[in-house]
């Protein structure tokens, strides 16, 4: 195991885990709460502290509040992390249970009516025992997502589904991460209509295009293979935060070409890998304009130079000897195995009749697939699939089950694939670029239409991120090695982490052979049949089991688990935790390949800005409309307001 993909990692400190105030954000704020501040309304209050709260990075929560002859005396308004949860009463073996954001924090403030009609301050509580949201976090909060009043108002002028909606009103700002709600927050309001991009002739608005790219981000890169006439034949490109990815989490990488961009079928091809919380990411697309081994040989060379000549450990593709070809000449060291979700898409053409004669063939299929990691298992599966069907005759079938060993998960343990199959089967960029997107549109809108999709991806990671945070997985059993796990793996990779140890924990182990420091175990499963050979180290605390659920996966399997409870060792060993499943594997800088630190998008602040601005202009509209003289003015200034505004855009453009 390379010693760059494992980190020795420990419970999380705890002047780390009290931390309650961003690095950036130490020292008094102009907008701090103060005993003895006064306020028009409770509403102003509310306001005020919401505000605040946007700032430091936490959400607010309206708590405590008293009446006196139906006017409000006295009102606390709290972080949403106060208190705790009220134990659940369902069942315990419910599959899955809401994340534990109550954590008992103390932050909040508490306003009185006073004698003068105003409402003051009368109990200010600053600090939280929990880490605050980050500046590109806190639009996620709830209390700190608002819906732009005007948006409602476009509502049913066309047919967009509840993303594509989103997009547009994203488009509206400057991306998902400057939008003051959610997905969710837009449920009634679903359809905008969308405007068709001017048509350019495809070569320039290419070249505009990343140029402006450029432009906007140095570590941007884009090259362009030209042919015999200087056309252009293949493009590749990158951002920011792909080559960051990369470094973080580019030991396994997907090479995908299935998705066909025009009536041509010219391939757009994509580099995906996982990050730590088992979701699907990108690290370089392509627009190509055919499958010879030159342009795969051109790509892969432009994709390593981008990467700082780092390579990954394993690559997998679909079945294509062109690309194996390529991979070869350029990729010498990085292993190669057959896509699992490529071949489930390709079943879907060669077993289309199969699929519709039966509902329960996919079930089937998907177990073979994806479910199997025993090779006794996986050949039960596979031969009653085929008696079941009746397809033992099937010429597709036939070939798939010969190279079975580049491709079922129970062959191959020994080559790393972080588990980049089920982050594929959940989320992939193929069917996001079908929503909304007509074949015949030009390469520009194409590249616009990308622009989105990525973006939404990027919005779930972010989410996923904030939620780690401010939350802790809900827990029953005090089980050490579990505590353990929890405080370091991110959230999806410890309920992996967690079905192994219970599987483990389901087991039977016996000794059976020792020499010198080396004992080996026989650990059987209640459910299973076949049993497993853990080897223990007593000298180095080394385990290994024949299952190579590690070396395939990067997390113990419940084999070795049971084997290390079995030697009274509670925590995971350090040589055992892979940092990009850790909730600090970003961590560390990244160079982009001219030896740069990576510079990332300048949109992200914009987020604080669009919110700011937003307040603003939301006060105005409210007081505007109290009177019809108020309303006229406000008009005239805005009209005045919106035409300055667009003589700034022209004097930027020219």
């Amino acid at each position: 195991m390379s010693q760059q993909n494992m980190l020795p990692v420990g419970p999380v400190p705890d002047d780390l885990a009290k931390s309650n105030i961003r690095k950036e954000d130490k020292g008094k704020k102009d907008s701090e709460p103060e005993i003895g501040m006064e306020f028009e309304s409770v509403e102003d209050a509310y306001n005020f502290y919401n505000k605040y709260a946007g700032e430091v990075g936490f959400s607010v929560r309206r708590h405590t509040i008293h009446r006196r002859n139906g006017v409000v005396h006295d009102r606390t308004f709290c972080c949403s992390s106060e208190g705790y949860r009220m134990d659940d009463k369902r069942r315990t073996e419910v599959k899955y249970h809401r994340p534990e954001t109550r954590t008992g924090c103390l932050a909040r403030i508490t306003i009185v009516l006073q004698t003068n009609g105003k409402y003051r301050i009368t109990h200010f509580e600053p600090s939280h025992n929990h880490k605050v949201a980050r500046p590109e976090e806190t639009h996620l909060l709830r209390s700190q997502r608002r819906l732009n009043p005007d948006q409602p108002k476009k509502v049913n002028s066309s047919g967009l589904q509840l993303k594509a909606s989103t997009g547009f009103t994203s488009g509206q700002t400057e991306g998902s991460e400057d939008l003051s709600h959610v997905h969710s927050d837009c449920g009634n309001y679903l359809p905008f209509k969308r405007m068709r991009m001017m048509k350019q002739g495809d070569a320039g608005a290419i070249l505009e295009y990343f140029e402006k790219a450029q432009l906007e981000n140095k570590s941007s890169f884009h090259s362009m293979q030209l042919d015999m006439d200087d056309k252009i034949t293949n493009i590749f490109w990158t951002d920011a935060k792909m080559v960051e990815d990369y470094g973080h989490f580019g030991d396994v990488v997907c090479f995908d070409t299935t998705y066909r961009l025009n009536e041509e079928g010219h391939p757009f091809a994509s580099f995906v890998g996982v990050n730590h919380h088992k979701q699907a990411i990108i690290f370089g697309v392509a627009l190509l304009y055919d499958e010879t081994v030159e342009s795969f040989t051109w790509l892969f060379k432009t994709f390593v130079m981008v990467m700082s000549g780092k390579e990954p450990r394993t690559i997998l593709s679909d079945k294509c000897e062109a690309i194996s070809k390529a991979i070869a000449l350029v990729l010498p060291k990085a292993c190669c195995r057959l896509c699992v979700w490529h071949v489930h898409q390709n079943s879907a053409k060669y077993l289309r009749t199969v699929f519709a004669g039966s509902r329960s063939f996919e079930t089937d299929f998907s177990k073979c697939l994806y479910d199997c990691e025993e090779e006794d298992e996986f050949l039960a599966a596979w031969n009653s699939m085929l008696e079941k069907y009746d397809l033992g005759n099937n010429s597709w079938l036939e070939k798939l089950f010969k190279e079975k060993e580049e491709w079922a998960s129970a062959y191959g343990r020994h080559i790393f694939c972080a588990d980049i199959n089920s982050a594929l089967r959940s989320g992939n960029m193929n069917d996001a670029l079908r929503n909304n997107l007509n074949t015949a549109d030009n390469l520009l809108f194409f590249l616009k239409h990308f622009e989105k999709v990525l973006e939404d991806w990027r919005h779930k990671e972010l989410k996923a991120d904030s939620e780690m945070s401010e939350s802790t997985q809900h827990f029953y059993t005090p089980v050490q090695m579990l505590k353990n796990a929890r405080t370091i793996y991110t959230p999806a990779v410890f309920e992996m982490f967690e079905k192994e140890y219970l599987k483990g924990w389901d087991s039977d182990v016996h000794n059976f052979d020792e020499v010198g420091t080396l004992i080996k175990y026989k650990v059987s499963s209640n459910e299973k049949s076949c049993e497993h050979i853990v080897t223990f180290d007593s000298s180095d605390m080394a385990v290994a089991c024949s299952c190579k659920k590690f070396e395939f996966v990067g997390i113990l399997c419940g084999h070795a688990l049971k084997v290390l409870d079995h030697k009274n060792i509670r925590l995971i060993p350090p040589r055992y935790i892979m940092k990009r499943w850790t909730k600090d594997s970003k961590g560390g800088n990244i160079m982009d390949f001219h030896g740069s630190a990576i510079q990332f998008d300048p949109k992200v602040d914009f987020g604080w800005h669009y919110q700011e601005l937003y307040g603003k202009l939301d006060k105005i509209v409210a007081r505007a409309m109290e009177t019809e003289e108020g309303y006229m003015f406000a008009s005239s200034y805005s009209d005045k307001l919106l035409q300055e505004l667009e003589e700034i855009f022209e004097r930027r453009n020219n």
